[in-house]
């Protein structure tokens, strides 16, 4: 893969950068990127790779990090403790088969924190958080036709005004009220450890 280090401030239309197939993105310790426009990172591609470094913010109209391609595969993104990522609709988007999201910072959306989205009953998925993720709405909204499955491993916060997890898609997919418990049905496994799965 080849490797892209950002390690400098910036403040533009944005994106600041969009990843091409078999690519690292590598952002520095304490900057600050903020998109006056959609996003500050923007992916299509597969084989991604991202890394938000302790310290650095980013900030974006519609989305800080957009990897958007329910067609592409194995992207990752990688938030550090200390890093913040929001955006004024959802912070981050991950689409795709075998994507994987681990963040010990702060990711939050004035309406949704992450999006998650796929198209096929195959794909699968995995997020490991041990940090925060806040929307006004939802913590973690899955947008999928054909959701796959999605393994979350959470030691941190998820919270949404409406709901900490939901499914907009699959109504066999139980709501996570705030300060709740998770309802457990067919679509809804529960491990130790904090590791849930929602297909």
């Amino acid at each position: 893969m080849s490797l892209t280090v950002i390690n400098s401030n910036w403040t533009g239309a944005g994106p600041r950068y969009t990843l091409s197939a078999n690519e690292t993105v590598f952002i520095g310790s304490d900057l600050s990127l903020i998109s006056t426009g959609d996003y500050v990172l923007d992916s299509s591609a597969s084989n991604t790779a991202a890394l938000v470094s302790s310290g650095t913010t980013l900030y974006a109209n519609n989305a800080a990090i957009r990897f958007g391609s329910t067609a592409a595969s194995n992207s990752s993104l990688e938030i550090e403790q200390g890093a913040v990522v929001s955006s004024a609709f959802y912070a981050v988007l991950m689409a795709g088969n075998n994507f994987n999201l681990e963040n010990a910072g702060q990711i939050s959306g004035v309406t949704f924190g992450i999006i998650t989205q796929m198209d096929n009953a195959t794909n699968t998925a995995r997020i490991v958080n041990s940090g925060q993720i806040v929307g006004g709405s939802n913590g973690i909204i899955n947008n999928s036709i054909d959701s796959g499955t999605i393994t979350l491993s959470n030691t941190g916060l998820i919270w949404g005004g409406d709901f900490s997890l939901e499914s907009a898609a699959n109504t066999n997919l139980p709501h996570h009220k705030p300060g709740g418990h998770a309802r457990r049905g067919s679509a809804w496994q529960s491990g130790g450890s904090g590791r849930q799965r929602w297909r």
